[in-house]
């Protein structure tokens, strides 16, 4: 498990920018075991000059290789999710700073012993999106900020 209260704003733009302070690492203990991923946030914002949306999602990385899409997760329901693109959406109807508490839950089977990597990757729908973590938009020092966290659990096969 990790976590992390540093309240952060990142400027990702339309190009995928990775929250370091969450990444957590779990080495498998057989190659048919799965990995349940949990992430949680006490407080995400999305916003800027635009009302466009923020989109998450968990990536991996198996002994510092490249870091990868989740594979397995295009389809839940009726519903195609491609993890290419998103696991979660902030979706703004204006372009006022708004306030979510999301969570994203994966299960996955990385097929390795060896040690894995986590990693929460945000981006914008436009050039002017910003992500805020841990904190909110008014930022006044009586404001509390929030923890942000990331579980790993091992399942066997």
């Amino acid at each position: 498990a990790n976590h992390d209260n540093t309240e952060k704003q990142m400027s990702t733009g339309t190009t995928f920018t990775n929250y370091s302070e969450l990444n957590t690492s779990i080495t498998p203990s057989a190659t048919s075991s799965k990995i349940l991923v949990m992430v949680h946030f006490g407080a995400l914002q999305y916003g800027g000059n635009d009302s466009n949306l923020g989109y998450g999602k968990i990536m991996y990385q198996i002994s510092g290789g490249s870091v990868q899409d989740m594979a397995g997760s295009e389809q839940l329901g009726a519903n195609t999710v491609n993890s290419a693109k998103h696991q979660f959406a902030v979706n703004l109807e204006n372009a006022e700073w708004q306030t979510f508490q999301p969570s994203m839950v994966l299960l996955h089977e990385p097929n390795t012993t060896t040690s894995t990597s986590y990693q929460v990757f945000f981006q914008a729908e436009s050039n002017s999106g910003v992500i805020k973590i841990n904190k909110n938009y008014r930022n006044n020092s009586s404001d509390c900020s929030t923890i942000a966290t990331m579980t790993l659990m091992e399942i066997g096969a």
